[in-house]
């Protein structure tokens, strides 16, 4: 290791133990914790036995009546009915006859 190596790492040992010194005791400014909120539990088994919902909602308006923005629209035009193809059938090729061998 030559002189400059020894300068280069020497600073480095340097910077570092001023950096963990400077994070130890505490120089960088500190946020201060949010004060967290109580929060109220009941340990029972009779809680919310009651029910104290009100009735149930009556039941929708008949919904045979077009909404407006459905009045305003233009009747869809009848879809022609579409027959499917018949799809192709894989039929395996005939089996090969063995040649006889010339000698």
């Amino acid at each position: 290791m030559d002189n400059s190596e020894r300068v280069s790492l020497g600073a480095a040992v340097a910077a570092h133990a001023a950096l963990f010194v400077a994070l130890s005791y505490g120089l960088t400014p500190r946020t201060p914790e949010p004060r967290r909120e109580a929060v109220a539990v009941t340990l029972t088994d009779n809680v919310g036995e009651i029910a104290t919902a009100t009735d149930r909602p009556a039941a929708a308006a008949s919904q045979s009546t077009p909404s407006p923005l459905e009045s305003m629209l233009p009747p869809l035009p009848m879809q022609p009915s579409v027959e499917p193809r018949p799809q192709p059938r894989a039929t395996p090729a005939p089996a090969r006859r063995p040649m006889p061998r010339s000698r």
